[in-house]
C-alpha cells in the first residue's frame, strides 16, 4: 500500500495533536512575555550606576531570601547583569524565583519568573528528558513533514491544471473533496 501525501498528512495530524497543542499554547504565552507581568515581572525602576555588588555579596544576600532557595552557586540558574539599565537579576533553579538587585546591592524585588517554567513546558523538558526526546522532538519533526505535505496538497491541484488555465487570472480552481 502506497502512502500518499494526504494519508501521511492525516495520520501525522493524529500523532502530533497533543504535543503540538502544548507547544502552540506555551509558545503563544511566551509571545506575550514582554508585556505579560504574570509570566515575567517588570523590572523595578533603578538608576544606572556603577556596579558595587560583588558576587560574594550577591550570594550572601541570596541566602537571606527564603523564597529564592539559594544556599550556594549550584542553586543559581542564571545571572543577568545589564549595566546600562542598572538591572541585576538572579534566577533560582529550584522554584522559578527571580531576585533583582540594585547596582549597590539592595534587594529591589523578589518575584516568580514563570517564563522559565513555560519554556520548559514548551520544549518538553518539564515532562522529563524521555518525553522531550521521544515525544516532543519527533512531534516537531512530524509537524515539519506536515508543513511540506500541506504545501504540496495546496499546490498540487494548481500544477495539475492545463497550462492555459494555470496562466489565466480568471481561471477557477477545480475543487475536489475526498474523505
Amino acid at each position: 500500500m502506497a502512502v500518499n501525501s494526504r494519508t501521511l498528512h492525516r495520520w501525522l495530524t493524529v500523532l502530533v495533536a497533543l504535543p503540538f497543542g502544548v507547544i502552540l499554547l506555551s509558545g503563544l504565552l511566551l509571545q506575550t512575555r514582554s508585556f505579560n507581568t504574570w509570566l515575567q515581572t517588570a523590572p523595578a525602576p533603578v538608576t544606572a550606576g556603577g556596579l558595587n555588588l560583588s558576587f560574594d555579596m550577591m550570594l550572601s544576600r541570596l541566602r537571606e531570601i527564603p523564597e529564592a532557595g539559594v544556599q550556594s552557586w549550584n542553586d543559581v540558574k542564571q545571572i543577568d547583569i545589564r549595566p546600562d539599565k542598572g538591572h541585576i537579576r538572579v534566577r533560582s533553579k529550584k522554584n522559578f524565583t527571580e531576585v533583582q538587585f540594585s547596582p549597590s546591592g539592595d534587594v529591589l524585588q523578589v518575584a516568580p519568573r514563570r517564563t522559565s517554567w513555560i519554556i520548559s513546558i514548551h520544549d518538553g523538558a518539564y515532562f522529563g528528558e524521555t518525553m522531550k526526546w521521544w515525544v516532543f522532538i519527533p512531534a516537531s519533526l512530524a509537524l515539519l513533514v506536515m508543513y511540506f505535505t500541506g504545501l504540496w496538497l495546496f499546490v498540487k491541484p494548481w500544477l495539475n491544471r492545463s497550462p492555459a488555465k494555470r496562466s489565466s487570472p480568471y481561471a477557477q480552481p477545480e475543487l475536489s473533496f475526498r474523505p
